[in-house]
């Protein structure tokens, strides 16, 4: 009788089905924060000086200096986070500007408002100059991702009168932005879970058709904040806020549009 050998351990993991994929967190962050850039540049040119190379609005007026501060503060407390909600808060930048980019202005909220109001992006509706929305955080489905307590936090922002910002954007009669503080904005978070946002960085920096996987996660997009927008109309039915729910109005053009790009 032969003897067995044991040749070592066999990786099960290989024979998946499900695999899913990966990225290089440098590499994808060093691309994203390259296509921020030039996005900000091309916006410079045609909006005016009111957006860092980031893609963040600039913090600009009395408190500039005070609100700076802040930052700087809170930057040194919660370090430069490289994690997978920073970059689902630049890749949705990218992403947005590419789809609807000929509609609607997308970009990151000033970095006081962002530590401050819990505002990650802002959009504004190049046909009416106003603010649309403000989305919270992108990451926001899927098994264990806190999503409900997302969509809590986003009901109550809502119920309170809508997001704050320190430092809103308007389009002016010139079509330049103007910076300015802003309230009453209705405020909503995105439902792409982890692997929806693997997927789209990949594609991005690949350089893969995308054409299917964009149309995926728009629908996916559109899906979240219609199902969100039917909460807030809901929660909001007996309100006496009648700047919010002029700016949720607003806001429907913003799904229509998202809509009619499925």
């Amino acid at each position: 009788m032969s003897e067995l050998k044991i040749l070592g351990k066999i990786d099960l993991n290989q024979f998946s089905k499900d695999k899913k994929p990966h990225i290089n967190m440098e590499e994808s962050f060093r691309f994203l924060n390259k296509e921020l850039e030039n996005i900000s540049l091309e916006f410079g040119k045609s909006y005016g000086d009111f957006i860092e190379k980031d893609g963040s609005i600039k913090m600009i007026g009395q408190d500039e200096k005070f609100h700076k501060d802040i930052v700087s503060t809170k930057s040194e407390i919660y370090g430069d986070k490289k994690d997978f909600p920073q970059m689902a808060e630049l890749a949705i930048t990218v992403f947005l500007n590419k789809i609807i980019g000929d509609r609607f202005i997308v970009v990151r909220s000033s970095k006081y408002d962002d530590y401050e109001h819990g505002v990650d992006n802002v959009l504004v509706d190049k046909k009416t100059g106003f603010v649309v929305c403000g989305f919270d955080q992108v990451l926001g489905m899927g098994n264990d991702d806190g999503s409900s307590k997302k969509r809590e936090k986003v009901e109550k922002i809502n119920q309170k009168g809508g997001a704050k910002l320190e430092y809103g954007i308007k389009l002016d009669e010139n079509q330049k932005i103007q910076i300015t503080k802003m309230k009453n904005i209705p405020a909503f978070f995105l439902g792409l879970t982890k692997d929806d946002l693997i997927s789209l960085v990949k594609n991005m920096t690949e350089s893969k058709d995308s054409a299917g996987l964009d149309k995926s996660i728009l629908n996916k997009i559109w899906k979240s904040l219609k199902e969100q927008e039917e909460n807030i109309k809901n929660l909001l039915k007996n309100s006496e806020n009648l700047d919010l729910l002029s700016n949720i109005k607003k806001f429907e053009e913003l799904l229509s549009f998202l809509q009619s790009k499925v």
